[in-house]
């Protein structure tokens, strides 16, 4: 079986399935919303160089991935989309550097093939391919700049890595890779300095050429980073009498690695274990983070026999690990630049034939899983169709469910075909894998697999993901508050924990629960807040009142309250 037409299979359908739920799905999550309101007050003009969010400064980030969404709504339908195409362009950035880097090292298209497949059938990546994050975008360009830096050191080219005197550097990459570095410290802030830097820095060092530091940051190319960034940030600060550099380089960034920093965002915020990337990364990367521990060992033990791009990636992914492990602050889409290490390193290893007795039980297990997975979903939702979700809880013993768990149970119910056709295409996968099993190639096993991913990414992003959403869409409730208000809101936004939080256009801040009773307290009109039932049981025992409230509720999002200090006539 061809892995070339399988990877053209798999890439119609994740980039159909992507494509359709980037463009219907509402921007019902808190960062979502807040990525297509900061880029909206570009595109009105009521921004320039600083980031606003609801005519307040917001300092939290650099701007250029919001010039991006505000560049793409000109060409987009709707926000939805323009607000998550660098995500899903990024993904297509990922796999023309894919191309190039194996066109280069003289890898062929069967490796490209399988690390493209092993990149992108893996839940993290799928993901945030069609999420209004920067994350997707970052990454791929901290890629870019690694590649620019292969090219640069001549990898693949010198047989001991490099040559003596400046032959080791070609100045045509080296300039653009300075640049691609810089650009990320716009996207992300000092991070994309920092990760890139980490990585070359250590992989020099790792492979005996410390001496070699000097002549790639005491070039003049690097000037062209300092240009690229610097003014930006040096403006920003002044322009804000500092405020920026304290918000976003003291609070945002190295709080995040200590306690001594006065008002740091992360003090007392998500403080989590040095062991927490394992599980993002086990969960994240799966199924492939199963075979992990294997190349990791196998690569370490046979390090001065690696390629430089292998130990390359290979110091990356470990330094780069470490260095978000030792992070306060922990959250899984810090780590997706290390996904296409991984799936290089991943995909080298099964390459190799002695690895080949491994890759069978693999694949073999995972596609016994999935198929007993879909079984037992398919036979439920089969179930269901002559059983109603309230009389099935009840025969659990739940008989006062969740509305959110009923609704759930209701799509289970309604998408009972796709579930049925995906058990049809495990069965299927396996008699293929069983059938391949005898060959001694690679591409026969995951060939198949290939087209069960895509089947199950046609299936999760065309029909269910899309039902399940259609129950946690605002834009009813913001049509809600436009025909209230008389204010056209974008989307809703989310609630943080201790801050009642709706995006809507020069009405309703983002502030504490104390500042939000002081302000409703006053009596101030037109003045309105989005609270869900928590918040507003705390601000009644504060001794708030309500003169004016409507509620919204849906079979998933939670009841939410449109209160206001004044009377709507």
């Amino acid at each position: 079986m061809n892995v070339g037409r399988a990877l053209v299979f798999f890439l119609a359908c994740f980039f159909l399935g992507a494509s359709y739920l980037a463009l219907n799905r509402s921007l019902c999550e808190t960062l979502e919303a807040e990525s297509a309101l900061i880029a909206k007050a570009y595109v009105e003009g009521k921004a320039f160089l600083i980031n606003n969010l609801n005519g307040q400064e917001d300092l939290d980030k650099p701007p250029l991935y919001y010039w991006t969404i505000a560049a793409f709504r000109y060409v987009s339908p709707n926000w939805e989309l323009a607000a998550r195409l660098p995500s899903l362009l990024a993904v297509a950035l990922f796999l023309a550097l894919f191309w190039k880097i194996c066109s280069y090292l003289g890898r062929g298209p069967v490796f490209f093939s399988i690390w493209s497949l092993i990149f992108l059938m893996c839940p993290k990546v799928s993901w945030m391919s069609q999420v209004a994050r920067m994350d997707m975008f970052f990454s791929a360009v901290l890629f870019l700049a690694l590649y620019l830096f292969i090219r640069a050191a001549r990898m693949g080219i010198a047989p001991d890595g490099g040559q003596e005197g400046k032959s080791f550097l070609e100045p045509r990459f080296l300039a653009p890779f300075f640049v691609t570095t810089g650009v990320s410290v716009l996207i992300k802030g000092p991070l994309g300095g920092l990760l890139i830097f980490l990585t070359v820095t250590s992989f020099l060092v790792a492979t005996g050429r410390a001496g070699r530091i000097k002549d790639v940051f005491g070039s003049v190319y690097f000037l062209l980073f300092l240009l690229v960034c610097v003014p930006w940030y040096v403006y920003a600060t002044v322009h804000t009498d500092g405020r920026f550099f304290h918000r976003f380089i003291l609070e945002e960034n190295l709080s995040r690695f200590t306690n001594l920093i006065p008002g740091g965002g992360f003090k007392d915020f998500n403080h989590s274990p040095p062991t927490r990337y394992l599980v993002y990364f086990f969960t994240g990367f799966f199924p492939w983070s199963l075979l992990a521990p294997f190349w990791l060992f196998k690569k370490l033990s046979s390090w001065k026999k690696e390629a430089d791009v292998n130990r390359l990636f290979l110091v990356g992914f470990v330094s780069v690990f470490v260095f978000f492990s030792l992070a306060l602050s922990k959250r899984s889409d810090y780590i997706l630049p290390l996904y296409p290490l991984a799936a290089f390193l991943t995909a080298d290893f099964l390459l190799e034939r002695r690895n080949l007795v491994y890759l069978k039980a693999f694949v073999q297990g995972l596609i016994w899983f999935f198929m007993v997975l879909f079984l037992l979903v398919a036979t439920g939702s089969l179930a269901l169709q002559v059983m109603e979700p309230e009389r099935v809880l009840g025969g659990f013993g739940i008989l006062d469910p969740d509305p959110a768990l009923v609704f759930y149970l209701g799509v289970l119910k309604s998408e009972a075909l796709v579930f049925v056709v995906l058990f049809l295409v495990s069965v299927a996968t396996l008699f293929l894998v069983r059938r391949n099993s005898r060959s001694q190639k690679v591409q026969g096993l995951l060939s198949p697999l290939a087209h069960l991913f895509g089947a199950l990414y046609l299936g999760a992003f065309l029909w269910i993901l899309p039902a399940i959403y259609a129950g946690k869409d605002a834009r009813p409730f913001c049509r809600h508050v436009k025909q209230v208000v008389g204010e056209a809101p974008l989307y809703y936004g989310g609630f943080w924990d201790e801050e009642c939080t709706f995006y809507l256009d020069r009405v309703v801040t983002r502030m504490s629960l104390e500042r939000t009773a002081s302000l409703l307290g006053q009596g101030q009109e037109k003045v309105f807040f989005i609270l869900d039932r928590k918040r507003r049981r705390r601000l009644l025992k504060m001794g708030v009142t309500f003169p004016y409230e409507t509620t919204y509720g849906s079979p998933v999002l939670r009841p939410l309250f449109l209160v206001s200090s004044a009377k709507i006539h």
